[in-house]
Formats: structure tokens, sequence, C-alpha cells
């Protein structure tokens, strides 16, 4: 991972991982744990600063243009191979916390 945290790419897998929790349509108390466990783990994810609001922006675009689009543009914003490797780790993660294997 690069020395200094590109917050506008941690930014869209935090979002990534939020689209993750709602494709099955809700969130649980398991995935809520995996997440503040995330911001602990992760420095990346601890450096974003208000993730209330950036969930919500990610929610209020997936309400608005549906899960394909939605996703496609948060996968646009993550660019460089080692964001890409923590989105899909940490999508993985919460996927697990819900009982999917």
């Amino acid at each position: 991972m690069p020395a200094r945290t590109d917050l506008e790419q941690a930014k869209h897998v935090f979002q990534a991982v939020i689209l993750t929790v709602l494709s099955n349509g809700t969130a649980d108390s398991a995935e809520a744990v995996v997440i503040a466990k995330m911001r602990a783990d992760f420095p990346q994810i601890a450096a974003l600063p208000d993730i209330g609001a950036i969930g919500k922006e990610v929610r209020t675009r997936y309400h608005g243009i549906g899960m394909e689009a939605c996703a496609r543009a948060v996968a646009n914003g993550i660019y460089d191979r080692d964001y890409r490797e923590l989105a899909f780790v940490l999508c993985v993660k919460v996927m697990q916390a819900d009982g999917e294997k």
C-alpha cells in the first residue's frame, strides 16, 4: 500500500463495502462490527473523515441509479491496484459477516 493514503480512492473502497452490505437489502449488527473493525485495522479506512456522510452518499446514489450503475461508478474511482485489492478483501470480509461464503 502506498505510504500516503489516497483519500478519494479510500472513499470509493469504503463505498464498495457499503454497496456490499446493501446488496442483500439489509444491514445487520455483524456487518457493523466488521466495518468498525476495518476502521481499526486498515489505516486507509481509518483516515476517512465522516464515514456516515460517505455511506449516505453511496446509499443515495444506489437508490437513485441502482446497484449496477452505482457499483460501476464506485469501481471507476478505484484505479490503483493496491486499492482494488483492498476493496476486494474488505468486501469479502463484510460478505462473510453476513454468512455469505
